[in-house]
């Protein structure tokens, strides 16, 4: 998750780390709890505003001997040092099938 204008360095990024053939990737807008804003007092009674910052959600599959390498793509085209770079999730696909030829595992990515 990062925020919406660091996309295309993003894409840029991991697809010189990947053969295009050997990826799926899929965007979709959100919006993101500011979580690194200081903590409100438990004492304070006045109203308070919860500010959701507009994100998006990247979801790119690939095979795991590509894994680590668009990490670092990534994270090296994501990091800014400020807060709002975003944050990267690395988990584990049980699966893919695509639907239409129903090949399955690497050959549906």
């Amino acid at each position: 998750m990062t925020k919406p204008f660091r996309l295309s360095f993003l894409s840029a990024a991991y697809a010189q780390s990947a053969p295009a053939a050997s990826l799926e990737q899929r965007v979709a807008g959100i919006e993101a709890y500011l979580s690194n804003a200081a903590p409100s007092s438990p004492l304070n009674t006045a109203e308070c505003t919860i500010d959701f910052l507009p994100k998006i959600k990247l979801d790119v599959v690939l095979a795991d001997a590509l894994a680590e390498q668009a990490v670092q793509a990534i994270i090296g085209a994501a990091k800014t040092g400020k807060i709002g770079d975003g944050k990267l999730f690395v988990l584990p696909v049980e699966a893919a099938v695509r639907i239409r030829t129903e090949e399955s595992n690497e050959k549906a990515i």
